[in-house]
């Protein structure tokens, strides 16, 4: 199995579960459908990237919302932040902060700070993982700018360059213009000097 390959559907993954993180329906048959990918090719390829099953990448997902929720809104009841995460009922809620915090809820509510200890413990692979896929994409980003702003500015400035040149030629070319006119005038004025003293010039000279 190709690990460039593992990662780009595991990063799909974390993309389709962040996506739908608010919905009912948040479930992992429809990205399969979509990727043509059967539960069993989805689980080699999410434990060969992470090494985590798509069901721990979708509760890391869901624990990381709980936490972040919480502490933006503290206040919240638990009634609301269940519908928030996604959950259809109240058991499948407590379950799921059984296996992520260890703890229920209302627990895990009370002391956040705890609850996401216990949370990078146990999904401490899948955040690493996370992490640094999305600073190599920043990076990859930054780079592609970078070479950008170097390829394409020196273009534009190809692009001026015949310009550019140009008006040195011409700025150059203007002193040499005015000293063959000078030159002209001034033998112009020495020959009708010379006429004046001897005389017209014959017509056929």
């Amino acid at each position: 199995m190709c690990p460039q390959r593992a990662s780009e559907i595991c990063q799909k993954m974390f993309e389709h579960l962040c996506a739908c993180i608010g919905n009912h329906g948040l479930d992992l048959k429809s990205f399969c459908q979509h990727f043509h990918l059967t539960p069993d090719r989805l689980w080699k390829f999410a434990q060969k990237a992470v090494g985590h099953s798509p069901r721990e990448v979708k509760d890391w997902v869901r624990a990381k919302a709980f936490v972040q929720v919480v502490r933006s809104n503290p206040t919240l009841k638990l009634h609301s932040l269940r519908q928030q995460l996604g959950f259809k009922s109240e058991s499948a809620f407590q379950a799921f902060a059984r296996r992520a915090f260890g703890c229920s809820p209302h627990e895990a509510k009370l002391n956040v700070m705890e609850a996401e200890r216990k949370m990078q413990d146990r999904y401490g692979a899948i955040g690493a993982w996370y992490e640094a896929r999305k600073n190599s994409v920043e990076n990859e980003e930054e780079k592609q700018t970078r070479y950008a702003q170097k390829v394409l500015t020196p273009s534009e400035n190809r692009s001026n360059k015949p310009k550019q040149q140009t008006e040195a030629t011409n700025r150059s070319n203007k002193p040499k213009q005015q000293t063959e006119a000078t030159n002209r005038k001034r033998k112009f004025l020495e020959r009708r000097e010379e006429t004046s003293k001897i005389g017209a010039i014959p017509a056929w000279v």
